[in-house]
């Protein structure tokens, strides 16, 4: 949101993009840090089917921290609860840390900052890759003078994924997930095998 309340460029053409995706927002919340800086909104979506999809609104106001205009998407087939919190946290750990986001992206030290979702789940770093399960013309989003925005799609990931993820890059970490046949999106599923 601009300062005056009401959606900047970027916040109307993202909006509108994720409405004619996953329908209309069922739920949305502002989380802010610094009182002087942009809110994030964390809106919800009931959609893919199964699952409460949670997507920031608000980091393309930080597009020079993080290398550009991106919004995150969390689909998640349980902890509804703790989606919000986890997107929230991630997001502002983004910003102050001027983290690039981009497929490959992982945040550890999730456990932290919601603890009952990783208690619950054993889950506490989150990955962020391509939104495979949208067409790939949906995953931009055109902004104004030709500029273009992305979605990126993250998943609540267990630790010994995360070091996998560290040791063996990117391909390796995405085709063993794969190879494994789990929904990313359950964060109930076990790790996948890290034996090397």
């Amino acid at each position: 949101m601009s300062a005056a309340g009401t959606p900047g460029v970027w916040g109307a053409r993202y909006l509108d993009h994720l409405s004619r995706l996953l329908g209309e927002p069922v739920d949305r919340a502002a989380f802010e840090q610094d009182p002087a800086a942009p809110a994030i909104e964390i809106l919800t979506f009931s959609a893919p089917e199964g699952c409460l999809t949670f997507c920031t609104l608000g980091l393309t106001h930080h597009r020079a921290e993080l290398s550009g205009y991106r919004e995150i998407l969390l689909p998640l087939a349980a902890g509804w609860d703790d989606g919000p919190a986890l997107l929230a946290n991630l997001s502002f750990f983004a910003v102050q840390s001027r983290l690039a986001l981009d497929r490959g992206v992982a945040v550890g030290g999730m456990g932290e900052a919601v603890p009952g979702f990783a208690g619950a789940f054993g889950k506490d770093a989150i990955y962020l890759g391509e939104p495979f399960w949208l067409p790939p013309e949906a995953r931009r989003v055109a902004g104004p003078a030709g500029a273009e925005g992305r979605l990126l799609s993250a998943w609540p990931i267990a630790a010994a994924e995360y070091e996998f993820l560290r040791a063996h890059g990117t391909e390796r970490f995405e085709e063993r997930f794969a190879d494994s046949h789990l929904d990313p999106f359950d964060p109930r599923r076990p790790p996948f095998d890290v034996t090397p």
